[in-house]
């Protein structure tokens, strides 16, 4: 393949070229090229997105309530002995 290089001025409509354009030589670029970009693009895009996003780290009251829950499992025990007691914490919590 070699290189054709052209001057064109923009004002000057007789500097265009005329003639034939051999598309298979124009672009190259083939499907598989085109998907094998594309699947470089969204990786680098999962890249960015890993980079940029903040971990989700618990907070002090919800990690003493997921201790909590890990220490009832382990021990088979539960916290109330019915549903009524629980929502009777949980509003009382609510109105806090």
């Amino acid at each position: 393949m070699s290189t054709t290089r052209l001057r064109i001025d923009p004002d000057d409509p007789g500097s265009l070229p005329e003639g034939r354009v051999d598309h298979a030589v124009l672009d190259g670029t083939t499907e598989a090229d085109l998907v094998s970009q594309q699947r470089d693009d969204d990786a680098e895009a999962m890249r960015d997105v890993a980079r940029r996003a903040r971990p989700k780290v618990p907070n002090a009251e919800t990690r003493r309530a997921m201790a909590e829950a890990d220490e009832m499992m382990r021990r088979g025990t539960a916290r109330f002995t019915n549903a009524e007691e629980m929502f009777a914490e949980l509003d009382e919590a609510g109105g806090q």
